[in-house]
């Protein structure tokens, strides 16, 4: 949406719709903007990460607002938007990172090496 003095406008909406194997999106608790996966040059998008207090994890392409992947954890994840994209091994990959009521989860990508 955008937002000026007279109000919004160009405001769209996004159904976190059930999946055919995964739930839906009831309750989002956290949001984060990153670039999570790796992309062509010149062809770099950010996604938009959903956390749901039922602990989905949903991953949207920011630009066409296209789910992407998704997944689910026990517990809520995601709270106080306690959602981290980073590089920590030093390869080429992003890691997520998701705290929830059950713990921490690193979501890996393939092709990751260990943690040092």
């Amino acid at each position: 949406m955008t937002w000026t003095l007279a109000g919004f406008s160009n405001t769209t909406s996004q159904s976190l719709a059930p999946s055919t194997t995964s739930r839906g999106g009831y309750g989002v608790v956290g949001l984060c903007v990153a670039d999570l996966f790796l992309e062509a040059p010149g062809q770099e998008v950010d996604e938009l990460i959903v956390s749901t207090l039922a602990g989905d994890i949903i991953v949207l392409n920011s630009n066409t607002m296209s789910e992407v992947w998704r997944t689910h954890v026990p517990g809520s994840a995601g709270f106080f938007n306690s959602i981290r994209v980073a590089n920590l091994n030093g390869d080429t990959h992003q890691e997520l990172y998701v705290a929830g009521s059950f713990g921490l989860w690193r979501f890996t990508q393939a092709g990751e090496g260990p943690i040092p």
